[in-house]
């Protein structure tokens, strides 16, 4: 179960990546033809798509990834030499204790796969977290708060906003490079002492206050989480990257959106300025006016383009993007991402046998890839029978089933008699040998064979078609009905004892057109 859930997560983070790199060479080839809201909004629709594996099903794909390609083969060849020598030592002794049999089937097993993701993916979250958690308690322990004249001002920028009943703080903190918001469930405006322009200060409150509105802390969450399931993927923190960079554009965007050339050019200086400062620390669920110098440039165009995106381009990029998305599983699968899986076949072959798994011994359960419908051979020992199922892989239908007896090794006596020279003496022995070894005790008859058959294999007389019956006296002087009939769609072959009546071996296949 637990590398189902890691297959989808690996193909939904194969399929973000190809749409990461693709998205990234649009908008470095493009200029600035994408808004920097129609980009937020694509990266967040990405992040989500990592966050969510689940997408509708498909019958076909475009690409399938066969897992053994993924998968490590010395773990396979081992498990396949322990299946392959615990079935030696079933059939080597009889004398295997139902209590062993019970613990081992009871036995909660973890893939070391499983457990490895889950350890870094729980770490690298704890990380961000708890990074996060020592800043706020650097801010509520050196942070104050500001004059009387700035805090007037921030609640202008609030009212001018519609936040004047939002209870958002404006606190003052040391060592602090660029101002910034933090929290998700208590958010406050953090702002450096060193510098204070009450007209740039204005700005900047508008920008901190647009991120609040866009709910931009918790799409820094959801960020966190993608990165933490999918921290084996590098691409994903180039997401990341991009994420940030387009949520600040987008912020700029949107403070800037009736303002005029000089504003902005202002606007514009303002961020040019706090380079000096240097960069702040990438503090997580937290935005910065100023992050880092490398996406300078990229900010700065955007913020002099007052060319306005189209709107109808926006949606055919968004709805695409969604599109590519949902349809992952029409565009890659995993050959066995709707497989039943193991356990599931084991059961439903023990249901079928009407047997508990602590009365029984598995000598094979794997899937088969040597056929194009991948199925299950499922083979166990319960008592003195063998119980041998073939189960589709994927709708957990019995394909085909067989039990039948262990045979035991026949005893013979042994005589200390002379050999004779004589060969007609020796022929004339034997004959007389294999005469009186031939059970002569009356067997069940024909008819009472054919009931035996039918009534375990659970069809009607009505309805079935007798190919063969037919009293087979073996070398060793015992006699067997070879019983075989079919109905509409399977074809049963049976071997019955002729005295005691007890079905030796059982075969039911599908009808052959």
């Amino acid at each position: 179960m637990e590398m189902m859930f890691l297959i989808s997560i690996l193909k939904s983070s194969i399929v973000a990546s190809v749409l990461i790199l693709f998205l990234l060479l649009i908008f470095k080839f493009t200029n600035n033809i994408f808004s920097a809201k129609t980009r937020y909004f694509i990266w967040i629709i990405v992040i989500l798509s990592l966050i969510i594996p689940a997408r509708p099903k498909a019958n076909s794909t475009l690409i399938t990834v066969n897992p053994a390609l993924i998968t490590n083969n010395s773990i396979k060849k081992i498990e396949t030499l322990e299946q392959n020598n615990e079935e030696k030592n079933i059939y080597a002794s009889d004398n295997i204790s139902s209590d062993s049999a019970q613990t081992k089937n009871n036995k909660i097993h973890i893939s070391p796969i499983f457990l490895v993701w889950f350890i870094i993916a729980i770490s690298t979250f704890s990380y961000r977290i708890i990074k996060y958690k020592k800043f706020r308690k650097f801010v509520e322990r050196w942070g104050y708060k500001p004059d009387d004249k700035l805090l007037k001002l921030f609640d202008e920028v609030k009212s001018s906003l519609g936040l004047q009943n939002k209870n958002i703080a404006l606190i003052k903190c040391p060592h602090i490079k660029t101002p910034m918001l933090i929290g998700v469930i208590k958010q406050v405006i953090v702002i450096p002492e060193n510098y204070i322009n009450y007209d740039e200060a204005e700005l900047i409150f508008k920008h901190e206050l647009t991120h609040y509105i866009h709910k931009d802390l918790f799409i820094n969450l959801l960020s966190i989480i993608a990165i933490s399931i999918h921290w084996f993927n590098p691409i994903i923190y180039i997401c990341f990257f991009n994420i940030q960079t387009d949520c600040e554009a987008y912020c700029d965007e949107d403070v800037l959106s009736t303002k005029d050339t000089d504003y902005r050019r202002f606007y514009g200086e303002l961020i040019i300025s706090m380079i000096e400062y240097g960069n702040n620390s990438n503090t997580a669920l937290s935005t910065c006016f100023y992050y880092k110098k490398n996406n300078i440039k990229r900010r700065l165009v955007s913020i002099m383009n007052t060319k306005k995106s189209l709107k109808k381009l926006s949606t055919i990029a968004i709805t695409t993007v969604l599109g590519i998305t949902l349809s992952s599983n029409f565009l890659i699968s995993f050959a066995n991402s709707n497989y039943i899986g193991v356990e599931k076949a084991k059961s439903i072959a023990l249901q079928d046998a009407g047997l508990k798994s602590a009365d029984v011994t598995f000598t094979e359960a794997k899937l088969d890839n040597s056929n194009k419908n991948k199925d299950y051979d499922i083979e166990f020992i319960s008592g003195d029978k063998k119980y041998d199922y073939d189960i589709d892989a994927i709708s957990g239908k019995i394909l085909e089933k067989s039990s039948k007896i262990k045979k035991q090794p026949v005893s013979t006596k042994t005589t200390n008699q002379k050999k004779s020279t004589n060969q007609n003496t020796e022929n004339k022995k034997n004959v007389n040998k294999t005469t009186s070894n031939v059970n002569t005790t009356k067997d069940i008859g024909k008819e009472n064979a054919k009931f035996i058959a039918i009534k375990d294999a659970g069809v009607k007389a009505s309805d079935i078609t007798f190919i063969k019956v037919k009293l087979d006296i073996k070398k060793t002087g015992n006699s067997e009905y070879d019983i075989e009939f079919h109905d509409n769609t399977m074809e049963y072959e049976y071997e019955i004892d002729a005295v005691s009546g007890k079905i030796l071996e059982k075969s039911i296949e599908p009808l052959d057109d």
